[in-house]
């Protein structure tokens, strides 16, 4: 099981468990890490996760959700306050929906891995 008392680190900025094979789901409590710069989380097995724990991380820089088990609707992810977010991997999951405009339209982004996830994820035409 990934463990919640990570929660408990209010200044942690690194975290990275991906390659562990911890059951999911990501704990709602990973969201008082609003000092996170850099998340990486991969390769969970068991239940789902939303991207609602991420919601209070607008310092992240790089988030890497591959394989986590993640099932939510892209159209409707705000990324609007993630103004440093540069590397973002949510690739092998159950995402749905289109491309939020709110992650299109940042220009700090370099790199979006978004690929086999449950179905095409077409892009707002702008």
């Amino acid at each position: 099981e990934l463990p919640s008392t990570f929660s408990n680190l209010k200044k942690l900025m690194i975290l990275r468990l991906h390659g562990n094979n911890f059951d999911g789901p990501i704990p709602a409590s990973f969201s008082n890490l609003v000092n996170m710069t850099n998340l990486r989380i991969g390769d969970l097995t068991g239940e789902v996760s939303s991207l609602a724990f991420v919601a209070n991380m607008t310092l992240l820089k790089t988030l890497v959700l591959r394989n986590s088990r993640i099932s939510d609707n892209l159209a409707s992810a705000d990324f609007s306050k993630f103004v440093n977010l540069n590397y973002l991997d949510l690739s092998f999951n159950s995402i749905t929906g289109k491309v939020s405009p709110t992650l299109l339209n940042l220009n700090t982004l370099n790199l979006l891995f978004l690929g086999s996830n449950i179905t095409s994820l077409g892009a707002y035409q702008t």
